[in-house]
């Protein structure tokens, strides 16, 4: 039974992260669509798809004692306006033709928060994760003298989701009525944009049926990957969860590079070479991090 948990739990995650790699693709499905007009839609079929499975788990009154405790929902207030962020940046991002930059800054996102657990909570910087870091940050700087400019895109979403994660770590929520409640705190201004942009003609939402089934499906394409996740998280190693996170940034990075031809240049070549050396080592890490804990 413990091994058919195990390799449920595996399965799950591995096909969580290869749901969140293949995103692009999705997004580009939806490249004649404004990024701010997409971001409104996910934020709201993701606050639909997520609320049915809540009342199929019976969990609403776990979801109602949380919308009670006004420090919590302060705390989700932030963590929903980082991930909102986040969203809307990888989005536009991806249908400009920038899906090698949003790799980047997935890549670099476990640094971050190797930096954010030592300032915050003053977690140590230990072994390999010293010279991954270092690494990481060395192909940042590399990307930013090949582009003659800072790689603004990778460098917002690795740190709205270094601090999103940060956020995540201050409030006892599990990650289904998070993203509910972090939805529903976004919802208002959704509605208005939405409501504003049908009224002055604009929208694409029941005027273009094949747009109109993506955009509902932005939910989906959400919140699956979620509950997939937090199946596996909760049954294999978080040394196994943290190897597995890098499969969607691969996949991005060759999605962009193959698929959409978005051109790779010296520079982005030796960023990603710094950036997966640091990778290695970080995830080397972790392994010597688990084998302690046997």
């Amino acid at each position: 039974m413990m091994g058919s948990e195990k390799r449920t739990g595996f399965q799950s995650a591995v096909a969580a992260f290869v749901m969140w790699g293949a995103l692009p693709m999705y997004w580009k499905l939806l490249h004649s669509v404004p990024a701010e007009e997409i971001l409104a839609h996910r934020i709201i079929w993701s606050a639909v798809i997520v609320f049915i499975i809540l009342v199929v788990q019976k969990r609403l009154p776990e979801l109602f004692s949380l919308i009670k405790d006004k420090r919590t929902m302060l705390l989700m207030l932030g963590s929903g306006l980082l991930i909102g962020g986040n969203w809307f940046t990888y989005i536009w991002a991806v249908n400009h033709d920038r899906v090698l930059e949003t790799s980047m800054g997935y890549f670099i996102c476990p640094m971050v928060s190797i930096l954010l657990g030592y300032i915050f909570f003053q977690e140590k910087i230990r072994g390999f994760m010293k010279p991954a870091v270092l690494f990481a940050i060395a192909g940042v700087l590399v990307m930013g003298l090949g582009y003659g400019k800072f790689p603004v895109t990778a460098f917002i979403l690795a740190v709205s989701f270094g601090f999103y994660g940060l956020f995540r770590k201050k409030i006892d929520v599990k990650p289904l009525p998070g993203l509910f409640i972090e939805a529903t705190v976004l919802m208002p201004p959704a509605f208005i944009y939405l409501l504003y942009l049908h009224m002055h003609g604009g929208g694409v939402f029941l005027t273009n049926t094949h747009d109109t089934i993506y955009l509902v499906g932005t939910g989906i394409a959400t919140s699956v990957p979620l509950l997939l996740f937090v199946v596996g998280a909760s049954r294999i190693r978080l040394g196994t969860i943290g190897t597995l996170q890098y499969i969607a940034p691969t996949m991005g990075f060759f999605i962009g590079a193959f698929l959409y031809n978005e051109p790779l240049g010296g520079a982005k070549v030796t960023t990603f070479v710094l950036i997966w050396i640091g990778v290695i080592l970080y995830m080397w890490q972790l392994y010597l991090d688990t084998r302690k804990q046997i």
